[in-house]
């Protein structure tokens, strides 16, 4: 019994090792693309504070309810209360589901508003957005 759930944990920990594979991508494939999911965990206040503030930024991106309805993903680590700050993985779905990483933004803590690491995430990814819309 102890070598079955032994075998079990090895094969469960490669198996999720080999979900977070990343290839490489650039900017320029954020061309086109309108929307936009944000993984943030369970932190759906932080999900709705980001969204508020691109939307802020632009109206021409819209935030999805689901993984499946966006190519642009991004993925949130940290918060804005958090003493080491927060980072925000920004992918894009490629093919066969692979995701290819397009940005990593990090920010430490900041107790004004306009700094705080989803503001300034709001900021930094409309503007790698505008800028990729034209090229």
């Amino acid at each position: 019994m102890r070598h079955a759930a032994c075998l079990f944990l090895v094969v469960f920990c490669f198996a999720s090792l080999a979900e977070d594979t990343y290839e490489y991508g650039t900017p320029a494939e954020l061309n086109g693309l309108t929307t936009y999911f944000l993984d943030t965990g369970t932190d759906v206040e932080m999900r709705n504070r980001i969204a508020a503030e691109v939307a802020r930024e632009t109206t021409a991106l819209t935030i999805a309810d689901s993984s499946d309805h966006a190519r642009m993903q991004v993925r949130v680590m940290g918060n804005d209360t958090s003493e080491q700050g927060a980072s925000f993985l920004l992918y894009v779905t490629g093919q066969e589901g692979h995701a290819r990483l397009i940005h990593r933004f990090e920010y430490t803590h900041s107790k004004l508003p306009r700094l705080r690491p989803s503001a300034r995430f709001a900021r930094d990814f409309t503007k790698l957005w505008r800028e990729a819309q034209s090229e």
